[in-house]
């Protein structure tokens, strides 16, 4: 075999450990293959030789090494990597041997429509499938505090108290005009027994045009100083005031039954994240949501307006 065939072998053995393709007449006189540069641009500037030497790289040889094979010098060869650095617009040798990146693909939706999706999953009882979907709107928008705040609502569902305190918080210092947001997290603050902090979300309500809401903020803050009597009062003045949210008010009445049949204090507030009173002496291994006060969660959010 002369040289330029043995250069043409080492040629393909490079080129296959790079996974790329070489045309049939590609050799030791063949033009410039294209390839895909850090910026994701693709450029011809690749000789066939430096082609070699980058599949050379990628097996983590020395500049002596390849030297070695090649029968060039360590001076030719570096600069060869020199070259192919500038190419790829790349700075040291563990980048330049990087494989190719394939182009990136278009999402397929865009982040409202994700979150419509995630938001019909969840009415589906699909929750694995509304959290994909938040995941998406995220990855596209990674500020987008309504997103953040219904995957809090997910993680409330599945147990994650933490999580979903946190995401809430998140969400409200994105967006504090997300009242609904506010009055939940202050529910999930009671059911950690964080009594201050749920009174300083609840008391935060105090001039939301939402008279209902204001009133069950109101309650809520009542709950956790131990009031429950006044607690269930103002509940019924709230249930009593138009809504237009229909799932939180159906979220309240739950609760309105529950102090009128006599769960009083750390109790009943336990029972903000929808708790059996059989269950509330396991404060410290809270369980996840029941389905139906998530979905109120979510219902809550539905007709909130925000």
């Amino acid at each position: 075999m002369n040289n330029d065939g043995m250069f043409d072998l080492r040629l393909g053995i490079a080129a296959a450990l790079q996974g790329t393709e070489l045309s049939p007449d590609t050799g030791s006189g063949a033009a410039s293959a294209f390839v895909t540069n850090a910026t994701g641009q693709s450029t011809a500037a690749l000789t066939p030789r430096q082609q070699e030497i980058r599949g050379l790289l990628r097996q983590g040889l020395s500049n002596k090494t390849i030297a070695g094979m090649l029968g060039i010098s360590e001076g030719t060869v570096k600069n060869h990597i020199t070259e192919i650095f500038k190419v790829l617009n790349t700075t040291n040798r563990t980048q330049a041997a990087r494989p190719d990146s394939a182009p990136e693909k278009a999402p397929m939706f865009d982040a409202d429509e994700y979150l419509h999706l995630a938001l019909h999953a969840s009415s589906m009882g699909n929750p694995h499938a509304c959290m994909i979907y938040l995941k998406e709107a995220l990855q596209l928008q990674p500020g987008n505090a309504t997103a953040i705040y219904l995957l809090a609502v997910q993680h409330a569902e599945l147990g994650l108290a933490a999580r979903a305190i946190a995401g809430m918080k998140t969400a409200l210092a994105l967006e504090p005009r997300l009242e609904i947001a506010r009055f939940q997290l202050g529910l999930l603050l009671l059911d950690a027994n964080s009594i201050a902090e749920a009174k300083t979300q609840f008391a935060a309500l105090d001039r939301s045009a939402d008279a209902a809401l204001r009133l069950y903020a109101e309650a809520m803050s009542e709950l956790g100083d131990g009031q429950w009597r006044t607690a269930r009062e103002k509940l019924e003045l709230g249930l009593a005031q138009p809504s237009s949210n229909p799932a939180l008010s159906a979220l309240m009445r739950r609760w309105l039954e529950k102090l009128a049949q006599g769960q009083p204090g750390k109790a009943a507030a336990a029972d903000a994240a929808g708790r059996a009173p059989a269950e509330t002496a396991a404060l410290q291994n809270s369980d996840a949501l029941p389905r139906e006060d998530s979905l109120a969660f979510l219902g809550a959010y539905r007709h909130s307006g925000s």
